[in-house]
């Protein structure tokens, strides 16, 4: 297992993350088990790799500073790793909040594919969930006008 850790501050108050995260997501082909068809995508040199996998979001505590929500995905095809972790939106100031995703992911590939992790997959995953991150802010800032009038 590898660990990841990333953040980004949204224009979203924290406790809209939730329904937020639900919105966006639902705008994907899903179904209820295992949640929505998302194309995870990470740059190598100046090539776009994309993989599609199964998102599932599920929201484990609000509090009067933070929200948290389960995140888990697993490869539709191809290797890519499973991922199991938090979304965690912190309250920031003036409506805005700090959207973190922390977990661990399972590299494919048994030992071969732990090796590729240790070399360069690593730093693929993390630009994967850099990605993510920027692809939720933009939908979330997009959003929420419209889900809270």
């Amino acid at each position: 297992m590898s660990k990841i850790a990333l953040s980004v501050v949204v224009d979203v108050p924290y406790e809209d993350v939730p329904n937020l995260t639900y919105h966006y997501l639902d705008s994907f082909p899903s179904n209820e088990r295992e949640g929505s068809h998302f194309t995870m995508r990470a740059w190598i040199l100046n090539i776009v790799v994309e993989r599609e996998v199964m998102m599932k979001a599920t929201l484990l505590k609000t509090e009067p500073r933070f929200a948290v929500l389960e995140l888990r995905w697993h490869p539709i095809s191809g290797p890519y790793p499973s991922f199991k972790g938090t979304l965690l939106a912190r309250r920031g100031d003036a409506g805005s909040c700090r959207l973190e995703i922390e977990g661990e992911y399972t590299p494919p590939g048994g030992i071969a594919g732990a090796a590729f992790d240790a070399v360069v997959g690593h730093r693929i995953a993390e630009e994967s969930v850099t990605d993510l991150l920027e692809r939720f802010k933009s939908a979330f800032e997009k959003l929420h006008p419209k889900i809270t009038a």
